[in-house]
């Protein structure tokens, strides 16, 4: 019980060591929000808005002394619903954004009531039965708050929202990497909040679709894992993206949306091409409820840059924490058992040298008790050096026994003849 308590003290004693260290020599995380600072710093940008009646622009340059590249975000709401269009320039100069290497947008429309024929959660023109379309295409002016995060850098926050109140979408751009609401937003990308708020359902059993446009030059694809996710920013998304040439653009959302205050797994279509508009098209299916809340995110993919240490990773801290601390437990348990095993062998080969003088003497006593009674002054010649003489030579205990019964019948001075002749003997 001992050596466990030990073992559990250095245990915990090895991680309050390597914490100790690692909090020394790794970088700091100063604003907490799991990133390292320098790391933030590499990839800090500046962020200019500029508004019309129907349309805000966002410029988001990076400054950074051996190059500048440049995301330009357009939304537009008018009668064709919210347009978001996402450029980007590695090359930054100054020019206008139609020099974008590249380009992609998607558009919100409207919102659909359908019941749900196949029982696939998904909605299906050929199958299922609209009840409704509500389109998104009159709204209220934009609203725009800077948030300050402690920093010298802000959040911009954007609400846009239909004059009915029914549908909402709210813009997030960071100048680096902040935590707000505890998700982390990345200053290459933009996060995106549908709602949509007390629906007016025509039908009991009906759940509802959000209408999705997606425009490029090229095809969209799918995506099995998300940059956020490889980087340990995000989980359980899903994604589309769109390439030209080294370039990465991507629409990424959560696999989950808040329904009345539940997460509930949400079912995306797959991509439907529409060979006479040119357009291809997805659907957000999402559970009835009277409140729902979705999180999709927009950006460029790729463009992050890199120090000499990699973003903090809280998951690899602790495996080295877990793993340093078993590893020293274990060296110090394997030492204490060690020690413990010489410290017995030492203590055993004592008590066997103590045995064995306790054994002779035990003889020797008993020679002379046991011829006591005859009170025969020979006996006197028993004593300790005789016995140290005896076990010189190599006999049995029967065989000692023996020769030490011979001996008593016999004078000192014969013993001690008998005795002398015995050593020169086995000195020859």
């Amino acid at each position: 019980m001992i050596k466990i308590k030990h073992s559990i003290f250095v245990f915990f004693l090895g991680i309050i060591l390597i914490t100790g260290i690692i909090g020394v020599t790794y970088a700091s995380d100063d604003d907490f929000d799991g990133i390292d600072d320098d790391y933030e710093e590499s990839n800090k940008r500046v962020i200019d808005i500029e508004f019309s009646s129907d349309k805000f622009e966002v410029e988001s340059v990076f400054k950074g002394e051996d190059q500048k590249d440049d995301i330009g975000i357009s939304v537009r709401y008018d009668e064709d619903g919210i347009t978001i269009k996402i450029g980007y320039d590695p090359h930054y100069e100054g020019e206008d954004v139609d020099l974008f290497e590249l380009e992609f947008e998607i558009s919100v429309r409207r919102i659909i009531e359908f019941v749900d024929v196949n029982d696939n959660s998904i909605y299906d023109n050929n199958f299922d039965i609209k009840v409704q379309e509500v389109e998104l295409n009159d709204f209220n002016l934009i609203n725009h708050t800077i948030i300050e995060t402690g920093s010298d850098t802000n959040i911009h926050y954007l609400r846009l929202s239909t004059t009915d109140g029914i549908f909402s979408t709210n813009f997030y751009f960071s100048e680096e990497f902040d935590l707000l609401n505890k998700i982390l937003l990345t200053p290459t990308e933009t996060k995106i909040d549908f709602e949509i708020n007390n629906f007016n359902y025509f039908n009991n059993s009906s759940m509802i679709a959000l209408d999705i446009l997606l425009e490029a030059e090229g095809e969209y694809e799918e995506k099995d894992e998300t940059e956020d996710e490889k980087l340990g920013f995000a989980i359980n998304e899903a994604s589309l993206f769109i390439a030209n040439d080294s370039r990465l653009g991507f629409f990424s959302w959560n696999k989950n949306a808040s329904i009345d205050g539940i997460l509930k797994e949400i079912f995306v279509s797959p991509i439907e091409f529409d060979d006479v508009e040119e357009e291809q098209r997805i659907y957000f299916n999402y559970p009835r409820g009277n409140y729902i809340h979705h999180d999709p995110k927009i950006g460029i993919e790729g463009i992050l840059r890199q120090i000499t240490s990699s973003p903090f990773s809280f998951d690899l801290l602790i495996i080295v924490i877990i793993l340093t601390g078993i590893t020293i437990a274990v060296a110090y348990s394997v030492y204490h058992y060690r020690t413990r095993l010489i410290s017995a062998l030492i203590s055993n080969k004592q008590k066997t040298k103590t045995h064995e003088k306790d054994s002779k003497v035990k003889i020797q006593q008993f020679y002379i008790q046991e011829n006591d009674p005859l009170n025969n002054i020979n006996l006197t010649a028993i004593t300790e050096d005789f016995m140290d003489i005896v076990d010189q030579f190599e006999w049995n205990i029967d065989e000692k026994e023996q020769f030490i019964k011979e001996m008593l019948s016999m004078s000192p001075s014969e013993r001690q003849s008998i005795l002398k002749d015995m050593q020169k003997s086995s000195k020859d």
